[in-house]
């Protein structure tokens, strides 16, 4: 079986996101609380993942084996941080709501033959099925 590559971290990606604010921006109070607190979400995330590499996704419990409580944990801890970020302005990058519009204005596009009509023009006719 080949090595899984190492991924980043989370803690990694929270640093990532705090130090690529361009100069011209500041972090506000808010802003700087959120990221000190997706920071926080981030280092239970990596313990919790570090617990499941070394006890495994099933430990021994009662009767048995039992899902190891931290693979839950962490895909709560996930959500949780997710949500965190969700709340940063990010400078440069579009909130939730406006990249879910703009993939829901591609697909009625797509679905309604936009494509084809941009591509052949306004007055082509399209084939009937």
């Amino acid at each position: 079986m080949a090595a899984r590559k190492k991924d980043v971290g989370a803690r990694a990606l929270v640093d990532a996101i705090r130090e690529s604010l361009p100069e011209s921006h500041e972090w506000d109070e808010r802003e700087r609380a959120l990221l000190d607190l997706a920071v926080r979400q981030a280092d239970d995330i990596e313990r919790l993942e570090r617990d499941i590499e070394e006890r495994g996704v099933r430990v021994p419990g009662r009767g048995g084996e039992v899902l190891n409580q931290s693979f839950s944990e962490v895909r709560q801890a996930r959500v949780a941080l997710a949500r965190i970020l969700g709340q940063v302005d990010i400078p440069g990058s579009l909130s939730p709501r406006s990249l879910h519009g703009r993939q829901a204005a591609e697909a009625r596009w797509r679905n309604s033959g936009g494509a084809d009509a941009a591509v052949s023009g306004p007055t082509a006719r399209r084939a009937k099925p």
